[in-house]
């Protein structure tokens, strides 16, 4: 329990949410911070196993993302609606794809980061900051 500030500096400091606001990030998710929240959110659950359950599983030669609402709510504080805005606006501009489909018996939106957008993106971003 945090019940004065040394507390919370001990806490903070050992704090593991994986969601650290990135520049390029950012700039990617066309400044907006919840997509930012998201996308960041996305990557993390691609990344390789850290200890940790994640909604990441292959189906059709491609890893997929599987988020409920109370799931994008425990980790990112964020309403169905707020996630699924975001989604629509992450594929609109190509980085995600996204699909419902069954996951563990239910019927669940799959994301999918498309890499190939992520890698031209990240390209021209880096290269205006130089």
């Amino acid at each position: 329990m945090i019940t004065n500030y040394n507390d919370f500096l001990a806490w903070a400091q050992n704090n593991r949410d994986p969601i650290n606001f990135n520049n390029a990030w950012i700039d990617i998710a066309n400044s907006d911070v919840i997509a930012e929240i998201v996308f960041t959110k996305l990557i993390h659950w691609y990344l390789p196993e850290q200890g940790e359950s994640k909604p990441l599983f292959s189906r059709d030669g491609n890893d997929r993302i599987a988020v409920t609402c109370e799931e994008w709510w425990h980790d990112c504080l964020l309403t169905l609606r707020q996630a699924d805005r975001t989604l629509n606006m992450l594929m609109a501009i190509g980085l995600v794809k996204k699909k419902l489909s069954f996951f563990k018996g239910r019927i669940v939106t799959h994301s999918l980061l498309n890499s190939d957008v992520l890698m031209t993106k990240l390209s021209k971003f880096y290269k205006r900051s130089l």
